[in-house]
């Protein structure tokens, strides 16, 4: 009978060197996890940093921003439908001659115009709206009324958004209107009972058509009354309550 007698240092051998190579590799695959994770922090990092940089460098005003945050959860349709129910009732309000409640409803429009602008150009391939009520009806109120915080907020909307750039020129008129309406109204408040003709000369401003549009929004705003005379006006202020 033969028996095996072999050297066991072999065997011994064998499983020190594979021992060594599990430690290995297990070393290694510890500095591969950590090396992973590592980069993954660092990929946070660079994420969160961009972000941040997208947040700082970001061109949209506040307004608009703060515009958008009571919508972000509802669907364009639905967007659309109540941009067309508040026009329906700006329209109303104005043809009432009710018009704060007209101001009103077009400020409330005023962060559904975004989705407008969308809409159009995504059914038509362009802007070509003509009219925003919830825009032009309400600036020249509040010129007269000195509101110079709600004019700004509507420039920063049609500086923001090119197509609306026709309401620009609306904007600078609402801007010069303000300053011939507070002109107007010192003038008349020291000189009750002035002419309407003899404006032009008395505040030294040629643009008697902006003069006319002026008074007639001070007019509806209750900040000045006319009197007939001749074939003109005789102007008086309308002095507060409050």
């Amino acid at each position: 009978m033969h028996s095996y007698t072999g050297d066991n240092s072999d065997i011994s051998e064998k499983s020190r060197c594979q021992s060594e190579e599990n430690s290995i590799s297990e070393k290694d695959l510890n500095e591969t996890f950590k090396k992973l994770n590592d980069d993954r922090k660092e990929s946070s990092k660079l994420e969160n940093e961009f972000k941040t940089f997208l947040k700082e460098n970001d061109q949209t005003p506040a307004f608009i921003l703060n515009l958008r945050t009571p919508h972000k959860d509802k669907s364009l349709q639905d967007l659309l439908d109540l941009y067309f129910n508040m026009l329906g009732k700006i329209n109303d309000e104005k043809s009432n001659k009710n018009y704060e409640k007209m101001i009103m409803y077009a400020q409330m429009s005023l962060g559904l115009i975004e989705p407008l602008i969308i809409s159009e150009k995504e059914e038509y391939g362009a802007f070509n709206l003509s009219t925003i009520p919830a825009l032009e009806f309400v600036l020249p109120h509040y010129a007269v009324k000195n509101l110079k915080g709600q004019i700004k907020n509507i420039e920063e909307i049609v500086n923001h958004f090119p197509e609306l750039s026709p309401w620009r020129d609306d904007v600078e008129k609402a801007k010069e209107m303000t300053k011939i309406a507070s002109t107007l109204y010192k003038h008349i408040k020291e000189n009750p009972g002035t002419i309407q003709k003899n404006l032009k000369k008395e505040i030294s401003y040629d643009n008697g058509k902006l003069i006319a549009n002026t008074l007639y929004y001070m007019e509806l705003n209750k900040k000045i009354q006319k009197e007939k005379y001749n074939n003109t006006y005789k102007l008086f202020v309308i002095e507060s309550n409050s």
